[in-house]
């Protein structure tokens, strides 16, 4: 078996939990004896089973259908997994015109997914409706399978009872990072963001720096994997505001060490993860720095621990499916 696997962007110009994910599977696939390379957009002659995409399939993968070659597509729905009611219709109602008066557009932006792709991969169940509802896609068509994460974080455990939070992720709008900074700064809480800068707008890159100047934030960017795990580990929490997510690496990263994770009440967090972090409100900022100062004068320790698979474990699952397609 060959599987040839293609991103929407090099990593290059943006790196986060899609190059993990994808460096992680495909390394976990080779060790399974299965060949995986990515596509070779120079290569007439290359060829493959199968075409594992981590990207909305769109008009171009048109092309591969006519060549016969089957899809199977990783869908991440961070744009949508936190929008009320309202808001997730008028997105449903806009998908939906877009399909029936300009079909070109919806192909290009990958919205006529349900016509290209054999069959999709989201990290939990509760991202399935978001297809269904969305997509019009079928829900035999789709898998849940949440991430994985490297093998280094299961060999410790936390203990720490330190006083200072620790936030793993791109500083953007997406991940809320501006606001948690506030939050750091004004309730006097220590807090230590670990991740690179991932917003095109400079002047949110210039408050967070601002911010990241003031006493209680600490901002580290080129962080490896050990000294992150003790970075996690000299923590007294983890702590994730972002806006929205799919599944999120970096949680499951915390929940594998055994810490207590503190998440925002929305729909991206609040439905795989209910019974294993804290939550607060995200309303407002008033409301958050009220949840959050009331949690922190708790003697805060983990709850349910969540089941986290390692990514020989996630490569498995997806091997089933490329099997079952394939075959």
């Amino acid at each position: 078996m060959k599987i040839a696997f293609d991103t929407g962007h090099p990593f290059k110009w943006a790196d986060g939990g899609i190059r993990t994910q994808y460096e992680s599977i495909s390394n976990a696939l080779l060790r399974k004896g299965v060949e995986v390379e990515p596509i070779k957009w120079w290569d007439k002659n290359q060829n493959y089973d199968l075409l594992q995409t981590f990207y909305y399939p769109n008009h171009i993968n048109r092309l591969a259908l006519e060549k016969k070659v089957k899809i199977v597509s990783y869908i991440n729905l961070d744009g949508f997994t936190s929008h009320n009611k309202l808001k997730l219709n008028a997105c449903i109602t806009e998908i939906r015109l877009l399909k029936n008066f300009r079909p070109s557009i919806a192909d290009r932006l990958g919205w006529r997914m349900n016509e290209i792709a054999s069959h999709f991969i989201v990290p939990c169940s509760d991202e399935i409706k978001y297809l269904e509802k969305l997509f019009k896609i079928n829900k035999k068509n789709v898998s849940a399978i949440m991430h994985g994460v490297d093998s280094q974080f299961f060999a410790k455990s936390w203990n720490c009872k330190s006083e200072s939070l620790i936030s793993v992720g791109s500083i953007c709008r997406r991940k809320n990072s501006l606001f948690l900074a506030k939050l750091a700064n004004e309730l006097q809480i220590p807090i230590t963001f670990v991740g690179k800068f991932q917003e095109t707008n400079l002047d949110y890159c210039r408050k967070f720096a601002l911010e990241s100047e003031k006493k209680y934030v600490n901002h580290r960017q080129n962080v490896c994997d050990a000294e992150k795990i003790e970075l996690l580990l000299d923590s007294k929490a983890f702590i994730n505001l972002s806006l929205g997510e799919s599944g999120c690496i970096s949680v499951l990263e915390a929940f594998a060490l055994g810490m207590p994770v503190i998440l925002p009440y929305l729909p991206w967090s609040y439905q795989p993860y209910r019974n294993h972090a804290f939550f607060i409100n995200m309303n407002s900022f008033s409301n958050a720095k009220s949840d959050l100062k009331f949690l922190l004068n708790q003697d805060l320790v983990p709850l349910n621990s969540y089941p986290v698979k390692n990514w020989d474990e996630v490569a498995s699952e997806y091997l089933k499916i490329y099997q079952r397609i394939i075959n």
